[in-house]
């Protein structure tokens, strides 16, 4: 590696890193020596990954998700009702 390491890993590699120590391929400790990483950024790395993990599966937080969507996507629908009806009535009273 060139320049700052920390430049070069990128999320995709860290998930791959962090995948394999998870797998039991490599400890955090092996993982960390062989590619210049101090442990503890490593397992801050599986903890942050693991908790995007949950996040991700958490029906409760999609479920609200979607809620909210729908509801801007509702906002948007009535707004440019509203601006019809507007148009429509100028039109009525020419």
């Amino acid at each position: 590696m060139t320049g700052n390491p920390q430049a070069e890993w990128t999320p995709r590699r860290r998930v791959e890193l962090v995948l394999r120590v998870l797998r039991k391929e490599l400890s955090a400790k092996e993982a960390a020596r062989q590619h210049g990483l101090e442990v503890k950024e490593l397992e801050s790395w599986q903890e942050r990954f693991l908790q995007g993990a949950e996040q991700a599966l958490d029906d409760r937080q999609s479920s609200e998700e979607n809620k909210s969507e729908r509801i801007r996507q509702l906002e948007r629908k009535l707004g440019q009702m509203a601006l019809d009806m507007d148009i429509l009535r100028k039109r009525l009273n020419r």
